[in-house]
């Protein structure tokens, strides 16, 4: 499926158990398949499911969970932070 169908459909569309291999499962998060898997390797990245030894497949509502738990909500206020040390 092309990026630009896939953007035009719904969650429904692409259900959130749909399982992908490694390279579209990275895609996802702008990643590479290379990525995921030295982050498999660690015990890093989202869950997977091992089909084979060489058979690795992602759930998308698992990257999709995995992505938004790292979400990261800037603090606005902080001045001292954003000034350069030169400056205080």
């Amino acid at each position: 499926m092309s990026k630009e169908i896939i953007r035009g459909l719904s969650m429904n569309a692409m259900d959130a158990n749909d399982l992908l291999a490694e390279n579209p499962a990275a895609g996802l998060g702008g990643l590479t398949g290379h990525t995921f898997r030295k982050w498999r390797q660690l015990g890093l990245g989202p869950a997977y499911i091992k089909i084979s030894a060489r058979c690795i497949r992602y759930r998308r509502g698992d990257v999709l969970a995995w992505l938004e738990a790292r979400r990261v909500q800037p603090v606005r206020g902080n001045v001292e932070a954003r000034e350069p040390a030169a400056a205080r």
